[in-house]
């Protein structure tokens, strides 16, 4: 019975540590592409309408 439970903690503990690296990976991934659209002069997907909504109305 122990080792049952061990197993299926392994199992959680692994699959929340998979979650977490991918919530990373998709924050640094949303960072990234913000900055490149703001260097490049184009439209960023949402930074654009919270640094200036005036400018769109």
């Amino acid at each position: 019975m122990p080792g049952r439970l061990g197993d299926r903690l392994d199992a959680v503990a692994t699959v929340l540590v998979a979650l977490a690296v991918m919530a990373v990976q998709a924050l640094v991934d949303r960072r990234q592409r913000r900055r490149r659209g703001q260097d490049r002069g184009g439209r960023a997907p949402r930074g654009s309408a919270r640094v200036d909504p005036a400018r769109r109305r």
